[in-house]
């Protein structure tokens, strides 16, 4: 028996790229010193590919 993936493999490639996007994107562009380090840990979007939740750590 085979096992279906949990998502098809588009949407993991778009939950990873905007990933990515955001892990280059917020050094850039938050000026603000008393943020510090932030991690972008996650990304889940819905299934029409209409919104995502970005989960983050920050120090």
């Amino acid at each position: 028996m085979m096992i279906k993936p949990s998502k098809p493999g588009r949407a993991n490639r778009i939950e990873e790229q905007i990933q990515r996007d955001l892990a280059t994107m917020i050094p850039k562009e938050l000026s603000d010193k008393r943020i510090g380090l932030v991690t972008i840990t996650g990304v889940k979007i819905t299934p029409d590919y209409a919104h995502a939740t970005v989960y983050f750590t920050s120090i």
